[in-house]
C-alpha cells in the first residue's frame, strides 16, 4: 500500500477572530478488491470509519483504477487522517487474511467454487447479509459472494469453505 501525506493550511474566520487550522490530505492506493470492504453494505463501513476518526474519506470509483489500484483519499486533522488510514488498514488485513483463508485447501478444508447467475447473488446474500449469515451459521462454513469475479458467461463467483462434512 502505498501512502503519501499533504499538509494544507485551512484557514476558518470565526467572531473572536481569525485560527489556522492545520489540516491533512492522506493519500491511499489500495487493491481494487479491497474497495466493498472498506465502503461495506450501502456505505455502513466508511461512514462508520468516518464517525470515528472524525476524518473525510473518498474512494475513486473502480473505474479509476490504476493497475489495479484504487485511490482513498482521507482528509482531516493529523489525528484524525491516522485513526481513518487506522481503521483502513485493519480492515484491508482481515480481508486479504479472510481471502486468502477461503481460497486455502487445508487438509481439514474443503473448498467449492460455483457460478451463479448474477441476478441471484443479492438472494445469496439477503437483506443486509442476514441470509448468507444464516447459511454459514446452519452450514458452519463460510461462503464468499465475490460479483466483481465473473466467468466468460457473466456469473459471479461463490466460494464455500468448511470441513468436508
Amino acid at each position: 500500500i502505498l501512502t503519501r501525506c499533504m499538509r494544507k493550511a485551512v484557514v476558518s474566520t470565526q467572531s473572536t477572530g481569525e485560527s489556522s487550522h492545520p489540516a491533512e490530505t492522506v493519500l491511499m492506493m489500495i487493491e481494487e478488491s479491497m474497495c466493498g470492504l472498506i465502503i461495506g453494505a450501502r456505505g455502513s463501513k466508511i461512514r462508520s470509519i468516518q464517525d470515528n476518526s472524525g476524518a473525510s474519506i473518498r474512494i475513486d470509483k473502480r473505474n479509476e483504477a490504476r493497475d489495479g489500484k484504487v485511490q482513498v483519499t482521507i482528509s482531516g486533522s493529523t489525528q484524525q487522517c491516522g485513526d481513518a488510514k487506522e481503521e483502513i488498514q485493519l480492515i484491508i488485513n482481515e480481508g486479504g487474511n479472510k481471502e486468502s483463508k477461503s481460497r486455502s485447501f487445508d487438509a481439514g478444508e474443503h473448498v467449492i467454487e460455483i457460478y451463479v447467475p448474477e441476478s441471484r447473488c443479492g438472494m445469496i446474500i439477503g437483506r443486509g447479509g442476514s441470509k448468507i449469515a444464516e447459511i454459514q451459521q446452519k452450514t458452519n462454513t463460510r461462503v464468499d459472494v465475490n460479483s466483481r469475479e465473473r466467468d466468460e458467461r457473466g456469473m459471479c463467483l461463490v466460494t464455500i469453505s468448511g470441513d468436508e462434512e
